[in-house]
């Protein structure tokens, strides 16, 4: 018998544990979650009917695949800073993350996305054209059931197999707090070269960034590709370039990993005239734009972030931002 608990509660942008889903038994499929949201740390937690939708992606197999490359996982991470597969989910799960993913957007869940970058000392936003995000929450469960239930089973299992390993367990990561954003870049648009914790101080204690991809139809030429900023072994930078094909689960280090999203293809929208972020319905125009979800892990140890002992602790100054 294994107990299954998430709990979610929204607070400046951080999810954090409390007790929003529990399975008794993660192994029986058709058990039910008991469901609770609170939105800050005063509100009295709100009850939903016990009617509530059950995932369909194989959670116990998700779970079995995450532990299964832990080990390979942890060398890689150590080594080169990152990780990546595409055999973690079978495209049919993708499918239905990138379907829940995209309802998610016709119930204009997606805002314009903008993230930040490290120039000198200080830390800038800069909006990224063309993509839209939405941070997936314990409400969207009723229309997102596999997009939450992935987010939990992959905190539940990833950080705690990491700190056993060798390699990683000095990392101390986290399953107490994490962040959560859904991604759609359109037409054209790219993600400029950044570092996702561009300081690591107090504030920001993420350490580990998870990427699924949810493009299942994805076809050479459809672009997006990320490009992640690493060393040879003679300590000269090389660039790898990932598709974002369906499927894929990439895994680095959030606060030194330079890395930047290439440009996506153009393509025509459905009519002449634009579409609007949350006219999600045309098949092509829905076929074509990249969706990603993105998982950060934090660490308990502030002295791993920004170590200038690690390997990749001077990456961040030999590649220019931008």
């Amino acid at each position: 018998m294994s107990t299954f608990v998430l709990g979610i509660s929204y607070h400046t942008r951080c999810f954090r544990y409390a007790n929003i889903l529990r399975r008794s038994d993660l192994k029986t499929a058709s058990s039910p979650f008991s469901f609770q949201y609170t939105h800050d740390r005063t509100c009295t937690p709100r009850r939903f009917s016990s009617d509530i939708p059950t995932p369909t992606i194989d959670l116990i197999r998700l779970q079995s695949s995450i532990l299964s490359q832990t080990p390979e996982i942890a060398k890689n991470l150590s080594c080169f800073g990152y990780y990546t597969t595409t055999s973690l989910l079978p495209v049919e799960s993708i499918a239905v993350l990138r379907s829940q993913a995209v309802s998610l957007r016709k119930e204009g869940r997606y805002v314009p996305s903008f993230s930040e970058k490290l120039e000198g000392n200080t830390i800038k936003r800069f909006d990224k054209e063309g993509v839209y995000a939405c941070e997936p929450d314990g409400e969207d469960y009723f229309i997102a059931p596999d997009l939450i239930s992935y987010i939990a089973t992959l905190l539940q299992t990833l950080p705690p197999a990491l700190n056993e390993q060798p390699s990683t367990g000095e990392y101390e990561l986290s399953n107490e707090a994490f962040n959560a954003k859904l991604a759609v870049t359109t037409s054209g648009a790219r993600y400029p070269c950044h570092i996702d914790n561009p300081l690591g101080n107090g504030m920001d204690v993420r350490k580990l960034t998870a990427i699924l991809y949810l493009n299942p139809t994805w076809k050479e030429g459809y672009g997006g590709e990320i490009r992640l900023f690493v060393k040879h072994e003679d300590d000269s930078i090389k660039k790898v370039d990932l598709s974002p094909v369906g499927g894929r689960l990439l895994l680095f280090w959030s606060d030194e990993i330079p890395h930047e999203v290439l440009h996506t293809a153009q393509f025509k929208r459905c009519n002449e005239s634009d579409v609007d972020q949350e006219d999600a319905t045309c098949e092509t125009y829905s076929e074509m734009d990249r969706y990603a979800l993105t998982v950060w892990i934090p660490t308990d140890n502030m002295s791993v972030l920004h170590d200038e002992r690690s390997k990749f602790s001077d990456l961040k100054d030999l590649v220019s931002f931008g």
